[in-house]
Parts: structure tokens; sequence; C-alpha cells
């Protein structure tokens, strides 16, 4: 997360379009997202309690989604 100039012990702060840019989960299924992101997580050391892993979790799997569907809506024109 170095090279990409976020401090991970502030991952929380980071708005949910950024993360979604870094973590990039596309059209992976909710819950294999949720251990990609919890090895990631668990790989930087970051200490976050529970609620708030799932809080930025869905926050990043939301923007991600979101941003899928601009897509999607964008090529079907």
């Amino acid at each position: 997360m170095k090279l990409l100039g976020l401090d991970v012990g502030n991952l929380a702060g980071y708005s949910a379009d950024v993360l979604s840019e870094v973590f990039g989960f596309g059209d992976m299924e909710y819950f294999a997202g949720i251990k990609l992101f919890n090895k990631v997580i668990d790989r930087l050391g970051v200490d976050m309690d529970q609620q708030k892993w799932y809080e930025v979790f869905d926050r990043i799997y939301e923007a991600g989604m979101r941003e899928k569907k601009v897509e999607r809506d964008r090529n079907g024109r």
C-alpha cells in the first residue's frame, strides 16, 4: 500500500471510490471478496475491530458494484 501512497493505519478513512480502485473486486462474489479483503488486511497488519472491518468492506464492494453498473449502462447504449 505504500506504493499506492495509502496509509494502512488509516484505511477506514479513505473514500470508498479510492479503496474500490485499490482492491478492484470487479465481478467477484461478495463472500469471495470478504475472504480476499480479510487476507489483505491481515497481511498488512491493519488493526481494525470487526464492525469497522465489515463497514469498510461493504463501502468498497458497493462502490465497485456501482461502478460496474455505470459501465454496463454505458456499454448497453
